[in-house]
Formats: C-alpha cells, sequence, structure tokens
C-alpha cells in the first residue's frame, strides 16, 4: 500500500503494509504490531469524560487499535440525545452547523465521533471504524446507492485523519449484503486510499472466504468467535472449535499475501457460546490462550475484548446482552486486558519482519486442541508457545548459531527467567514451570547466543520511589522488556527514596550509580558501585552541597565519564532561593545546574555551578557527540514552557551556550540519550499524558517524533540509557537472582 495521507499530528503516521505482505508498518517502515480491544458502542454509549477515561486506560494498558461501530443501528441515539442519521438513513447523516460542545445545538453526533477519535490521535490509538454494522444490511435498511453515498461522505470527513483504519461489515457473512460490502469497501478505497480497509464477518468465519482477491481489501480479518470445542456444531462451519490458528494458517497460505488477524476472539468475561448466562465464562488464559496461538500461527497482531467493555455497560442500562454482570469502567481492569501487552511487547523485542509461523521446530507431536504447541521464529530466535506447561521437545537448528540461549517467558506478567544454554543440533527437551495443568502457559525463547554481544540497559524507579533501582533491556534500543523487579533498594537520605538514577560503567567494568535520595532537604546524593549489577557496595550519601546551608535540593544527579580527562563528572539541578533571577518561578523552585569530578567516588572537587541558563533549569544529560563536541540536553523548567532543549560546549564540563528552541512538546521532562546506528534517539517522560517519548536526530538541530515506534512499559520513570554485554542481563535472569 502507497501511503497517501501525510500525519496530521507529530506523533501519529499512517499504517501500511510491510512489503513481504504480512504485517503492518508506521509510514517510515517501522513495525506495528496491532492490540486492538473491542470498544464496539464508545461512540454511541459514552460521554466525552467517560471516553477520556477509557482511551487512558487502553492506552497505559498498550493498547493502540479501538474497534468502534460509527452506526450500530440506523437509529443510533448517542449519550447526548443525538441521533447519527436523518430519517434512519445511512445517506443522510445528521450535521449541524458548528461544533461547540458547550452548545447542544452545535454539538451533534458526527462532533463527538470525531472527538473521540481526536483524542484516541492524542493518545497513540488508531481508530478501526465499522461504518455500518452487518444486521442493518441483513435486514435490507442499507441499499448499494445509499451504501455508495455513506462511504463517500465517511471518506471525505476522515481521510484527512492519521489514524483511521475501516473495518467493512460487522459480524456478517459476506454473501449477505455483498454488493453492499462490495460497494463500501471499493468507495472507501477510491476515495480514501491513504486508510487501510478490512472485513469483521461472522462468527467462525473469515473475511478471505469472500474478499481476499478484492482490490478494496488490504488485509483480512476472522472472527473465531465465543464457542467451544463442543459447541462449534453449526451447519456449514469449518468447525475449528477454540482453534483460532487454523483461520491463520489457512489465510497464511493464500495469495497474495496479506496480513491477517483475529478480531474477535472469545470475550474475557462471557459466557461460553454466548447466550447462555449459565455457562462458564472465557477467562484471562483464555484470551491470552487465543492471542499466542494466532499470532505465532503468522497473524499480524490480536483483537482483545471483554463483555462489560465492547457494550460500555452502565449503571443506569435497563439491561445488557450477553449476561453481563460488570459495569464496562472496573471491567476495564479485569486481569486479561493488563497482560496482552506482554504479547506486543515480546513480538516487538526481536526483529519483526523475518518472523514466520514454523511448527517444524517442534519434534514430535504438536498437539491437538489444548496441548498444541504453537511455534514461530526469526532467524536469530524463537519463539514456543504452550497453554498447558507440557513438556516441550524441539528439533535445533532451525536457527543460527552453534548454540542458543534459552529462556522462559511468562505471559501474565512479562518477566524473563534464563534456563541456559544449548547446542543448536539435535533435540532438546524443556520442562515449563509449575505442574502441567490448563492455563499453566509458558513462552519457551531461544535466541543465538553471540558471546560478546551487547544489549541496552535503562535504569528506571517507580512512584513513589520507595521500591529501588528497577531495569529496562532492549535489542534494539527501540523496544523496552521490564526486568519485573528491583534490583537495589535505597538505605540513604532522610526519606530513604532513589529517584532519578543515572548509571555509567568504567573503564575497568565498574557500574557506578547515583540516584536523588530525597524530593527537599538532603544536601547531596546517593552512590552505589557494582561489578555485575547483581552484587551492589555499601551505599553513601554524597553530599555535594553541604557547603551551602539554603539549598532547597539536589535533584536528577546525572553521571558522564569524560574520556579526554579521565574523569565521571555528575551534573545535578539544585535551589538556592534568591541567588539566581527567579523570573515566574518561585524561589524555591528557580533551578541552575552544578557539578562535581571525581576519579574514584571517594574524593570530588567542590561543587561549582555548571550551567546558568538564564531560566530554571533540571534534568540535564552530557552527550560527547563527536571529538571536542559535546551536547546538553536539558529541561527548560520555567513557565510556560517546561519542556526538552539542547546547548552546545566544546568540553565536558562546559561553557554550554546556544541553547535551541524546544523539540518536545510541554510538560516533557527527564530526558535520556542512547546512540544507534547513525541515530541519537532522545527519550523523554512526558507526564502529563503519562507516556514516554522519543525523538531521534543526526546533528542535535533536527528532530523527528518517533513516539509511536518505541515501547517503554508502563510506570517507567527518569533514567539513563547504556550498552552492557548480554552476559550482564543474563545473569540478571538467573532464577537464584529472581
Amino acid at each position: 500500500m502507497i501511503c497517501t495521507v501525510q500525519a496530521q499530528t507529530e506523533r501519529l503516521r499512517p499504517l501500511c503494509v510491510s512489503d513481504n505482505g504480512r504485517y503492518f508498518t508506521t509510514a517510515d517502515g517501522a513495525p506495528f504490531f496491532w492490540l486492538g480491544d473491542t470498544g464496539w458502542l464508545l461512540f454511541n454509549k459514552l460521554t466525552r469524560e467517560e471516553a477520556d477515561k477509557y482511551l487512558e486506560d487502553r492506552h497505559q494498558k498498550g493498547f493502540n487499535v479501538i474497534q468502534v461501530m460509527v452506526v450500530h443501528s440506523n437509529g443510533e441515539i448517542n449519550a447526548y440525545g443525538d441521533a447519527a442519521l436523518v430519517n434512519k438513513n445511512v445517506a443522510t447523516p445528521r450535521v449541524t452547523p458548528g461544533n461547540s460542545p458547550d452548545d447542544t445545538a452545535q454539538y451533534d453526533y458526527w462532533d463527538h465521533v470525531d472527538y473521540i477519535v481526536n483524542k484516541a490521535a492524542e493518545k497513540g490509538i488508531y481508530m478501526a471504524l465499522v461504518p455500518v454494522w452487518g444486521s442493518n444490511v441483513k435486514a435490507g435498511k442499507v441499499t448499494v446507492q445509499q451504501a455508495k453515498t455513506y462511504a463517500t461522505w465517511l471518506a471525505a470527513r476522515f481521510k484527512d485523519r492519521p489514524n483511521i483504519i475501516w473495518m467493512n461489515g460487522g459480524d456478517i457473512p459476506g454473501n449477505q449484503g455483498l454488493a453492499v460490502w462490495n460497494m463500501i469497501g471499493t468507495t472507501l478505497r477510491q476515495q480514501d486510499p491513504g486508510h487501510l480497509v478490512t472485513f469483521h464477518p461472522r462468527g467462525r468465519t473469515q473475511s478471505s472466504r469472500w474478499f481476499h482477491q478484492a482490490s478494496w481489501l488490504q488485509f483480512n480479518m476472522m472472527q473465531s468467535g465465543h464457542r467451544t470445542y463442543a459447541q462449534d456444531t453449526s451447519a456449514g462451519d469449518l468447525h475449528y472449535g477454540e482453534d483460532n490458528w487454523k483461520y491463520v494458517t489457512a489465510d497464511y497460505k493464500l495469495k497474495p499475501a496479506k496480513p491477517t488477524l483475529d478480531g474477535e476472539p472469545s470475550y474475557e468475561g462471557i459466557p461460553h457460546g454466548l447466550h447462555d448466562s449459565l455457562q462458564p465464562r472465557w477467562t484471562d488464559s483464555d484470551v491470552r490462550r487465543y492471542g499466542y496461538w494466532s499470532v505465532f500461527a503468522g497473524a499480524a497482531g490480536y483483537t482483545y475484548g471483554h463483555n462489560a467493555v465492547m457494550q460500555m455497560h452502565k449503571p443506569e442500562d435497563q439491561s445488557g446482552a450477553y449476561g453481563v454482570r460488570e459495569l464496562w469502567f472496573n471491567a476495564i481492569n479485569d486481569p486479561g486486558a493488563g497482560q496482552m501487552m506482554h504479547l506486543k511487547n515480546l513480538l516487538l523485542s526481536r526483529p519483526y519482519f523475518d518472523r514466520v509461523p514454523d511448527q517444524t521446530l517442534i519434534a514430535g507431536q504438536q498437539g491437538n486442541k489444548y496441548n498444541r504447541l504453537m511455534a514461530t521464529r526469526g532467524k536469530e530466535y524463537a519463539f514456543i508457545y504452550t497453554y498447558n506447561g507440557r513438556n516441550i521437545s524441539l528439533n535445533m537448528g532451525r536457527i543460527a548459531g552453534d548454540t542458543v540461549k534459552a529462556s522462559w517467558y511468562d505471559p501474565r506478567n512479562g518477566q524473563v527467567t534464563l534456563i541456559g544454554k544449548y547446542a543448536n543440533k539435535g533435540v532438546a527437551n524443556f520442562d515449563p514451570p509449575g505442574t502441567q495443568q490448563d492455563g499453566n502457559d509458558w513462552v519457551l525463547i531461544l535466541d543465538t547466543y553471540q558471546p560478546g554481544k551487547e544489549v541496552y540497559l535503562f535504569t528506571s524507579f517507580r512512584e513513589p520511589a520507595t521500591d529501588g533501582l528497577h531495569l529496562l533491556y532492549s535489542y534494539d534500543a527501540y523496544h523496552w522488556l521490564d526486568l519485573g523487579r528491583s534490583v537495589l533498594q535505597p538505605e540513604v537520605g532522610e526519606k530513604r527514596l532513589m529517584r532519578d538514577p543515572s548509571m555509567v560503567q568504567g573503564p575497568d567494568g565498574t557500574f557506578h550509580l547515583v540516584w536523588t535520595s530525597g524530593w527537599k532537604g538532603d544536601k547531596g546524593f546517593g552512590y552505589a558501585s557494582s561489578k555485575d549489577l547483581v552484587h551492589w557496595s555499601a551505599q553513601k550519601a554524597i553530599n555535594v552541597m553541604e557547603h551551602e546551608p539554603t539549598t532547597v535540593n539536589v535533584w536528577a544527579p546525572e553521571l558522564f565519564y569524560d574520556k579526554a580527562t579521565q574523569q565521571y563528572v555528575i551534573i545535578w539541578a539544585s535551589t538556592i532561593p534568591h541567588r539566581f533571577p527567579k523570573g515566574q518561578e518561585d524561589e524555591d523552585n528557580n533551578h541552575r545546574m552544578y557539578y562535581t569530578t571525581t576519579k574514584d567516588f571517594n574524593t570530588f572537587s567542590p561543587a561549582k555551578l555548571f550551567l546558568d541558563p538564564g531560566f530554571s533549569v533540571i534534568d540535564a544529560v552530557i552527550v560527547q557527540q563527536s571529538a571536542g563536541k559535546y551536547v546538553l540536553v536539558l529541561k527548560d523548567n520555567t513557565r510556560p514552557e517546561r519542556d526538552i532543549k539542547v546547548a552546545f560546549g566544546a568540553n565536558a564540563t562546559g561553557p554550554f551556550t546556544d541553547v535551541s528552541k524546544a523539540f518536545t512538546p510541554n510538560f516533557t521532562e527527564g530526558p535520556t540519550v542512547v546512540k544507534t546506528g547513525n541515530d541519537w534517539l532522545i527519550y523523554f517522560d512526558a507526564y502529563r499524558e503519562k507516556l514516554y517519548g522519543a525523538v531521534k536526530t543526526t546533528d542535535f538541530k533536527t528532530f523527528t517524533n518517533i513516539t509511536d515506534d518505541v515501547s517503554v512499559p508502563a510506570g517507567h520513570k527518569h533514567g539513563t540509557i547504556f550498552k552492557v554485554k548480554e552476559d550482564v542481563l543474563d545473569a540478571l535472569q538467573q532464577p537464584a537472582h529472581q
């Protein structure tokens, strides 16, 4: 697909299909793993405030697509009492002049749709829009001409939005209303060529059955449905039961290659088979199984759903469908929803586009039903999923290298536990943790072992900052996984806090760590060292501002090893009231940067002023761009700025001048910088939006927003990125150290 829509925000880019026809990408070629949530009645059931709450929750849980009906029924009325259509005719949407939410005469149904679509874009979420639900077409309420007029109107209204995906159909076989569906699909494709189009079919069917060769369909979708193996008895169905991977396997064989995914598997909290509320309900382990099975079979993503959330069940509802018991705002926190991000994070953690399904990895029986093992691999990695923790026998030699490293990945929390190294030949056996039983699911990871290979670590803390040092890790500096625990508890400072941990590895291999040890009152920062990040020295307080008795704080100490002078430079922000012009800031919030140097972390040079740019400044990071060229990445902490800028100098200790304009939005802080290839990546905390953003640059003069090309686990806070030998990470993932 040729991307013809320009992004309307700094963040989002239109989605495309990868060159191999299997996956999704952003317009700049970054991998996009579809992690969808089912919010069918979002537009007509929720108010603006409720929609904000829902979208923020889904953003925090890692969802990047919301599937939603634009018109559920031709008599659609939303939470504000506004009808979608004139005379229940899709060809005549009911629109009014203006769009002010404060004026009910202006703010119509479609303005509300616009509001939610725009709010989703702000959070990096794409909206998969079903133009009109299939039951309306089945009932003869939409003619071919009405469909064309309506689709033309929709395309004109939304073609300039970057976060639109068109989902034709809606729980209906493609041959029921075939001419209508082809007209909607063709019109959307012609009038809005910049957005992907698919088809959402009836349960236990897939779009490829009717539309794979249609020029308007860019990717396939199946609805594996909500029935158990025993309930899948309807005449004419494929009778795959719960084996949703079989739909993916069938689509994967078709030509031309098109991405495919399960757009409606069994929902969490819904009765088996939908209609009998006395039946058992699908659980978090079931939605995990559907996800890993289908994705490992070759799907380009996965859509999760919850019974209460898909219908946005509210206290004032007179009734609910499918035996719903929960309210949507409680159900958004059911366990399955929070576990889906671990599927996305795992898939993005390794090279993405060369991944293929490969059952030849399995030695012996691949298994039936819940005993099924599903395997997928790239050139240097393999993932094998078991739903019940059964023994796994593998044919080795399917990925590169003489030796492989094996680990267990827990789909419930994303934590990795190292197993060990194995010869990459013959047959190897692996026994998952725990007892074999349904729901004891695990992913076995194999990685080509390369002695001396480096990985990225990202220091981190978690609010309220009493839990100590956390670590993220990455193989590409874009996609991060959480180690899942604290590796060092704070023991110094009045409040025993650990914020803003900064770490470097010295020439002798020792890791040095400094951190903010108190919000206010402390005259220094914490320090500890380690040879392996497992065993740590005694902690101590480095009271660098003790000579300034009125110092309010010592914030965000940042370490830099200066090869030119063979010493460590430590910079931090402090406020000394009445020392500098305060501008709009309070006297106790008017920061300047200070520094000290050391060669051994026992003796330190007297603290000196490092940077006074004429405004309150915090969270500064020194970067050596090249010999004799240094960059200081800093936060302008003045109102109304609160954003990230850069300055330039010829030495690590400055002076730094020529402060740039901001290259991040307001309310951003905590920058850290890492180089990968020719690009410098600058991560930052967009704390009002509750997300970690990033830009890339080659020269620190022009910056490209890549926030939606990176993935950072929720809850991560201000730290630094550095590279280590993979053996360091392996030691942290040893069972004995967890």
